[in-house]
This record gives C-alpha cells, sequence and structure tokens, in this order.
C-alpha cells in the first residue's frame, strides 16, 4: 500500500466521533465543551466506571421516558401503551421488540427491554451496552468517553476505533511521547490509520493561534500538490504547538507528529517518491546503541533530521545532536537539519532544500 493509498484508506463517517486528549487540560476542555457537560472513563480491559453510570441511567426516572419513546417509535405504539405494558405480557413485547429492529439496534433494544422491566438483564460486553446507548439517548443527554490509553495505547487504538466507528464520541487520552513515537510507526492497520487522522487537543497550546497563520503558506501548498497529506498536517501543526509544553521525552521516546507529516509528503512527490524510509538504523554505532536518522535516503547516504523543541531544553540535548552530526559525516552520511516549526509552517522550502540536495547526492554517486 502506498502512502496515498494510506492517507486515502482513512476518510471515513467515524472521524467526526473520535479525538486525541494529550493532558488534563484537553480532557478538561473537551468535556465542557460537550452538551451534557460530564464524562465517564474507561481503560482497556475495565469499564467499571461506564457499567456503574449506564446502570444508574437505565435505573433513572429522569431518562426512563427515552427508553419509552425509542421503543414506541419502534413497535409503532404510543408511548403510554408501552407504558402501561402489564406483567404478563412484557416478555412477548420484548421478543416483539427485539425481532423487528435491524440487526443494529438489537442491543439497543435489549437494552430498553431492560430499562422497562420487560426482562432480566443480560450479560453483555460493556462496549455493545454502551453503543446502544449512545442510540437510545439524545445528545446532550450522553456524557463524553475518555478511554484512557496511557501506558496501554496499542491495546486500546481498536477498541476505541470500534467505539468511534458506531457513532460514539471518543476521546482517547494518550500521554504527548507516547503518541508522537505511534504517528511514526509502521502501524497502518485500519484502527490505527484512522486514529492518525484524528485532531489533538491539548490544554495550552503555547502559540497556537501564531503557528496556524505562519502555517497557512504551507496549506495552500499542500493543497495544491498533495492534498492526500492534508490531515497529516493538521495533525503535525496541533502537535507542534502542544510539544512546546510536554516533558522532555527520553531517548528513544522522541518522535513528532512534523516528522511523519514530511515523510507522507515526500512519498507524493515524484522526486522523492520511495525514496526514503522512516527512523532507520544506519551502518554505524553512535554511543552503545545502532545510529539513526528521522528520515534517511538510503541510495543517497541522505539523512533528515525534524528537530521539535526538545532538541534545545537542554545544553546536552544540544551538544547530542552535534555530535550525531559529526559522526554522520565521519561516516560518509550528509545531514540536512530542520525545524520541525518550519516543516509546518513552510513545508515548500523543506521539501525543496531536501529534493536538490537528493539530487546533488545522487549526480555525486552516479558521475
Amino acid at each position: 500500500m502506498t502512502a496515498s493509498e494510506r492517507v486515502r484508506s482513512t476518510e471515513d463517517p467515524s472521524s467526526a466521533f473520535r479525538l486525541v486528549l494529550l493532558d488534563a487540560g484537553a480532557e478538561k476542555i473537551w468535556v465542557e465543551e460537550s452538551q451534557s457537560g460530564t464524562s465517564v472513563r474507561c481503560r482497556p480491559g475495565d469499564w467499571t466506571e461506564a457499567t456503574q453510570w449506564l446502570r444508574r441511567c437505565v435505573t433513572s426516572r429522569e431518562r426512563i421516558t427515552h427508553f419509552v419513546s425509542w421503543v414506541a417509535s419502534r413497535l409503532g405504539l404510543n408511548p403510554s401503551d408501552i407504558v402501561a405494558v402489564s406483567t404478563p405480557f412484557r416478555v412477548g413485547f420484548a421478543e416483539r421488540l427485539i425481532d423487528r429492529v435491524p440487526q443494529t439496534e438489537r442491543t439497543a433494544a435489549q437494552l430498553c427491554s431492560e430499562a422497562l422491566g420487560w426482562i432480566k438483564p443480560a450479560d453483555l460486553d460493556p462496549e455493545r451496552r454502551w453503543v446502544a446507548l449512545s442510540l437510545i439517548l439524545p445528545p446532550e443527554d450522553m456524557p463524553r468517553l475518555v478511554f484512557d490509553a496511557r501506558g496501554q495505547l496499542e491495546s486500546a487504538l481498536e477498541a476505541a476505533d470500534e467505539m468511534a466507528v458506531a457513532g460514539v464520541s471518543i476521546g482517547l487520552r494518550a500521554d504527548a511521547t507516547q503518541w508522537w513515537k505511534f504517528l511514526s510507526s509502521g502501524d497502518w492497520s485500519r484502527s490505527g490509520t484512522r486514529w492518525r487522522m484524528a485532531p489533538i487537543l491539548t490544554g495550552n497550546p503555547p502559540s497556537a493561534s501564531n503557528l496556524e497563520q505562519r502555517s497557512s503558506k504551507t496549506t495552500d501548498w499542500v493543497e495544491k500538490h498533495t492534498p492526500e497529506a492534508l490531515p497529516l498536517l493538521r495533525q503535525a501543526t496541533a502537535a507542534v504547538s502542544a510539544e512546546a509544553k510536554a516533558k522532555t521525552p527520553t531517548e528513544g521516546e522522541a518522535r513528532s507528529a512534523a516528522e511523519a507529516f514530511l515523510f507522507a509528503v515526500l512519498n507524493h512527490r515524484s522526486q522523492t517518491r520511495n525514496r526514503f524510509r522512516l527512523n532507520v538504523p544506519l551502518d554505524f554505532h553512535f554511543g552503545t546503541r545502532p545510529a539513526e536518522g528521522d528520515i534517511v535516503a538510503t541510495d543517497g547516504r541522505l539523512v533528515v533530521e525534524v528537530d521539535g523543541y526538545y532538541h534545545f531544553r537542554a545544553q546536552e540535548a544540544y551538544r547530542r545532536d552535534r555530535r550525531k552530526d559529526a559522526a554522520l559525516q565521519e561516516h560518509r552520511w550528509f545531514v540536512i537539519r530542520f525545524l520541525a516549526e518550519d516543516v509546518v509552517c513552510d513545508v515548500q522550502n523543506v521539501v525543496e532544500q531536501i529534493e536538490y540536495m537528493l539530487a546533488r547526492r545522487d549526480a555525486a554517486r552516479l558521475g
């Protein structure tokens, strides 16, 4: 699958139901912006809070009218007729309701039957119950679901994706450094790809509006030359803004959305398509580990490094980059560095420099 095919395959109506939350401030903003103003948290394998909330909802007198209205609309009856169903006929009405609705609404029909006291609660997965509830309650009554993926991102992606595809509003809570590492990983599964395209929210973007204004030039250029990469540009812009407030990643964790965006753009350009690879081990050691380049053209021995804020936060980090540059040159690798901010604000200039340098490297190699 080519990079452009990967991007195009992410066009999915469920994108409106997913958001990546990078910090507690983002979670608070997202919840406060909802109509209900409430949230429920869950983690992979732990739906305790969601199950408790759902149990209270099903037994709530305030919400019973929603269950009654939903059932009445499916059976073609008045709400008063639903409430008046006597004990001997309740199981029959439940069976009639479940048989009458489409397969996609079976769990919702069962949930309503439980809320009305027609049948006993069944042993259903919390995920299925939550999806069913979103079909019954109006948006202003549904709490936002925060899926906490910190420390277990890989196991959370598919489960959270299934909920979003079903139409449940999902906020995926992730650590910033963990998320940047995922963006530049090789996970192009269906669920992983859709989450790559999700909007990012952080509670304290240091200069988001300024960065968005400055990145308009890049947006115009990408729309004209590589429109498939627009979703990655939006994510990279948010990422660069958020990165300024994130903690400094430890060695081996430093990955960025700007890096993933630039790699995608290069793979859409005819001059550089399939020439570069992401996070490639090189043919020498740097310290105790194999040296690695952010974006590498192996045949041209060209390394492109994308430097985020963490590269300049400490003197030792700056010194380390200079030692790495010297080591690359010693082993006949040409290195060119760009600021992550420049990648999202002026990608045309960045790409043109890379293409020029790659052409020079090719000419020297083949000449």
